[in-house]
């Protein structure tokens, strides 16, 4: 719309570049004086104080022609257009008629195609009113939101007894990541206690419940650490929780740390307050042998097979050994996927094979959990239960794997 602002009719034009020329006819004339003086005839005149009287002729000559332009009504600061910030660089009206070719020097306002400035205004400032209205209405629902993990919305209109495994895990997932960025306010401490303990009713093993855990050093970030730090102490109360549900009266050495542990696996109800003082002892993980372990003879007297199943109150051995036996798993997953790729390839081959295309993967997590179980299959049963969620019996276990383990060796799988 820029252009529109320096048109003018042809009669105008015609006028203007008459009088241009006039005024270059002028300013040629007072280049032929080799020196100027002032009004005494004595002092020579300096070329910028020349510049500036030829300016002010000029602007005395033009005087009628600006007067003529702006006849319309005076431009003030409230009236003249948003376009005008681009004359302020030029000082004197003679250098803006010097600039005709650039900018059209009609500085004439286009009264006659646009609307008045006031009323540009008005509409401008309704629409920057409205538009405020629509940011402050989103940012005021953003900011009641924005503290609000997704998570906690489905967990105040679910049945945690009704929601599905993967549901839960999901979720607990989800609030140990929050955790682990500084968020784990009280209401998401007892999502997450409530949670555990339908796990733990589902004997879902803490182990296996892939939620973040934080070491010694994240514990100790001046930001997220004492959220991390309380995150690991309720672990710990969950891995108690599980113990006392599934090994009830378990015992422990009832002198250590001034008989703080007597009888945490004991008793009708969970003494979750006992548990949350055990949980902040800072104690050692690895069992030393001169009873001040926390785990061991001197402490809660965890056997290994129990150790096994929690998510923090391990030995370091144990986690060693649990490590490798995950580095194992993702080995042999990797090999199960091959091994259901030639499978298919067999059956496509012997149509008459007692193995259907249906039952490869089945078959598939027998081979699995064989493996992971070093071929027990007491062990087996529970591995494929955790792979599937499905119990099954020692038959199916034996069925299935005796008919895999042969054809894996045909196909060359170890």
């Amino acid at each position: 719309m820029e252009w529109q602002l320096y048109m003018i009719n042809a009669k105008d034009d015609d006028y203007y570049l008459d009088l241009e020329e006039e005024t270059a006819g002028c300013k040629q004339i007072s280049k032929q004086f080799i020196k100027r003086c002032d009004e005494s005839g004595l002092r020579p005149l300096t070329p910028a104080e020349c510049k500036q009287r030829d300016d002010e002729s000029l602007d005395e000559l033009l005087a009628p022609l600006y007067d003529l332009i702006s006849d319309d009504e005076p431009t003030t600061e409230d009236t003249k257009p948003a376009i005008a910030e681009t004359l302020k660089a030029e000082p004197t009206k003679a250098g803006a008629l010097r600039t005709r070719k650039r900018k059209r020097v009609a500085k004439k306002l286009v009264k006659q195609v646009q609307p008045t400035e006031d009323d540009l205004a008005d509409v401008v400032e309704e629409e920057m009113v409205v538009e405020e209205e629509m940011v402050v209405e989103e940012t005021t629902g953003a900011d009641l939101n924005a503290d609000i993990p997704p998570f906690q919305e489905q967990l105040r209109s679910t049945d945690l007894a009704a929601a599905s495994n993967n549901q839960l895990l999901q979720w607990v997932g989800e609030i140990s990541v929050q955790a682990g960025r500084g968020h784990y306010d009280e209401e998401t401490r007892q999502y997450f206690w409530d949670i555990s303990l339908e796990l733990t009713e589902r004997n879902t093993h803490p182990i296996d419940r892939k939620c973040l855990k934080f070491d010694f050093v994240a514990c100790k970030d001046k930001t997220t650490g004492p959220v991390m730090s309380q995150f690991m102490r309720d672990l710990q109360v969950v891995d108690i929780h599980f113990v006392y549900q599934w090994h009830r009266g378990h015992l422990v050495n009832s002198e250590a740390f001034g008989g703080l542990l007597m009888g945490i696996f004991e008793g009708g109800s969970f003494k979750k307050p006992q548990a949350e003082k055990i949980a902040a002892l800072n104690w050692a993980f690895k069992d030393t042998g001169n009873k001040k372990g926390k785990l061991g003879a001197g402490g809660l007297c965890l056997p290994e097979d129990i150790q096994e199943k929690l998510a923090v109150l391990r030995t370091d051995a144990v986690r060693q050994r649990q490590d490798y036996k995950k580095a194992k798993e993702r080995d042999l997953i990797n090999q199960k996927s091959e091994l259901e790729r030639r499978l298919r390839e067999y059956i496509d081959n012997y149509p008459k094979s007692r193995m259907s295309a249906d039952s490869v993967l089945v078959h598939g997590d027998v081979w699995l959990s064989m493996k992971l179980a070093n071929n027990s299959v007491v062990v087996a049963i529970a591995e494929y239960e955790k792979l599937t969620g499905f119990k099954v019996g020692r038959d199916f276990i034996k069925g299935k794997s005796g008919l895999v383990s042969r054809l894996s060796k045909s196909l060359l799988i170890s």
